[in-house]
């Protein structure tokens, strides 16, 4: 009888024990997940979904900008319009666009029609044993296509030609029609290039389209380096991770972007962010990591470095980051010192009255900038 009731009483201990667990558990679940103790990856409003360009090497700057306006509601002037949209300036408008064009002698060495360009051959080799690796094997089967959220924006019935578009409802890492997603052109140039030094082919080198900038005025700068408008969020697509941290980042600064816009009453300012009066923005997904900062922001610092020398109140937004700020050890101050605009440099979330942005880096592709590197 005593060691039934022992028995029982342990039993009751127990389930009570396991009652109080689950409820602390429960607690801890719903402070988690409460939004603030979400990252603001989290509290972004999903999905957001862009319309992609089936072009990575985009043929216009219209098709460029469409892809980048299509997940808000703002408006843009400048290149982006034709003629048949009434002009191309507008004081209304939320963003203008302007194209550069490299200088002359520049265009004419470079060019795909350049004497200069034709007489000069790239070469390349592949090391022997990378063909046979496991990873490379996987990616020939499309393991990498997928993992990465590469696939084509059109789809094609065969037996009637019709092409629809296809819709893709989560944040890829890459620009679905990215260069690195055509596995094909990979396997080709790994299989010839292991048989010893070969001509790289020139549809590998052409130069695409020239550099722009994109201006706007009274915006939320995202620690992510994308922008926060009340009209919605904004970004450029071809960069690392563009969609699944860099608008879903900016997208959680939405009310700041309505906040701050607000006049200052006297004390009282209700945006939380600094405020500046220009930045220019170079943050893009990985950008402290010496390869990337190599690849997508050197060749557009160096590109615009003239300007940014010649206009020192602007401020240069670098650095993307999942936390607040950027620790300073992890910038890459040496090359910022060496160009003499260490000084300037701000990372995290910002509001400005006017911001300026380059062309973005293609993610692990310089020659997505082959005009800014020559």
């Amino acid at each position: 009888m005593m060691s039934c009731f022992i028995r029982r009483l342990f039993s009751l201990i127990l389930g009570l024990s396991v009652f109080v667990d689950s409820l602390r558990d429960n607690e801890k679940t719903r402070q988690r997940y409460s939004i603030e103790n979400l990252p603001l990856k989290s509290i972004a409003a999903y999905p957001l979904v862009p319309d992609y360009s089936e072009y990575y090497y985009y043929p216009s700057i219209r098709h460029k900008m469409a892809e980048a306006m299509s997940v808000n509601n703002c408006s843009m002037s400048g290149a982006y319009l034709t003629p048949e949209d009434g002009g191309n300036e507008s004081n209304t408008a939320d963003f203008s666009v302007k194209v550069l064009s490299p200088p002359k002698v520049v265009v004419l060495k470079w060019d795909k029609n350049s004497n200069h360009k034709k007489n000069m051959r790239i070469f390349s080799q592949v090391s022997n044993n990378l063909c046979a690796s496991r990873n490379f094997r996987d990616l020939r089967k499309g393991f990498y296509k997928r993992a990465k959220g590469c696939y084509k924006v059109f789809s094609e019935d065969k037996k009637t030609g019709i092409r629809r578009k296809r819709f893709n409802d989560y944040g890829a890492t890459m620009h679905p029609e990215h260069v690195r997603c055509d596995n094909i052109k990979a396997t080709s140039v790994c299989e010839s290039g292991v048989s010893g030094i070969t001509v790289v082919d020139n549809y590998l080198r052409e130069m695409h389209s020239f550099p722009f900038v994109v201006f706007a005025r009274k915006v939320v700068v995202s620690r992510s380096g994308m922008l926060a408008l009340p009209c919605g969020p904004f970004g450029l697509l071809s960069s690392c991770e563009a969609v699944n941290w860099g608008l879903a980042t900016a997208n959680a600064y939405l009310p700041n972007a309505t906040a701050c816009r607000q006049p200052q009453n006297g004390l009282i300012d209700e945006c939380p962010l600094p405020r500046h009066q220009r930045v220019f923005v170079l943050t893009q997904y990985d950008d402290t990591q010496i390869g990337q900062f190599m690849q997508e922001a050197l060749p557009k610092l160096v590109f615009h470095l003239d300007f940014l020398l010649a206009n020192p109140d602007i401020k240069i937004h670098f650095g993307f980051t999942k936390q607040p700020t950027v620790p300073d050890f992890v910038l890459p101050h040496i090359y910022f010192n060496f160009l003499g605009l260490g000084d300037r440099l701000i990372n995290g979330s910002h509001y400005a009255e006017e911001v300026i942005i380059p062309r973005e880096g293609g993610c692990q592709d310089v020659g997505y900038n082959a005009w800014e590197v020559v």
